[in-house]
């Protein structure tokens, strides 16, 4: 009999940026036998499911609702990963920031946590899941950038 279950299959990977540069993180996702997973209605429309990605970069995780860099309430940043609807990128999904977002008072370089979550939901708003699962999770890094002004 097994003494533990363990349910968490979210996987660390550091991450690091350049302060003031486009942000534009590709993932590519697949299943366990290695094949890139069809994202339901955005890459299938004869599917129900809708899938939606998020990311959130916070000072430490412990930030819900409190004050942080500027007013975000504790982000650093946040993104909404865009699912590809190519039935030629099944599988790809991508989170972008503009590198005049990335500069701001809101985006100071440092140390800081993140995670990506990924909600299943079978309306297009995502209002009623039906899974959200921690994908990705680790520490992101936003290096300072010597070029200030481009």
């Amino acid at each position: 009999m097994a003494n533990q279950i363990n349910l968490d299959r979210s996987q660390r990977v550091d991450i690091t940026c350049k302060r003031g540069d486009t942000f534009n993180l590709n993932l590519e996702l697949k299943d366990d036998s290695n094949v890139a997973l069809v994202l339901g209605y955005a890459q299938d429309s004869n599917s129900s499911d809708h899938y939606f990605y998020k990311m959130e970069v916070r000072e430490a995780d412990t930030h819900d609702e409190l004050g942080g860099p500027g007013t975000n309430n504790g982000y650093v940043l946040q993104m909404d990963g865009t699912v590809s609807t190519s039935t030629d990128d099944v599988g790809l999904v991508t989170f972008t920031k503009p590198y005049d977002e990335m500069t701001g008072v809101d985006v100071p370089s440092g140390i800081y946590v993140y995670d990506i979550q990924q909600k299943i939901a079978d309306n297009a708003s995502g209002t009623s899941p039906s899974s959200v699962e921690t994908l990705l999770y680790g520490i992101f890094k936003i290096v300072e950038d010597v070029t200030v002004a481009v």
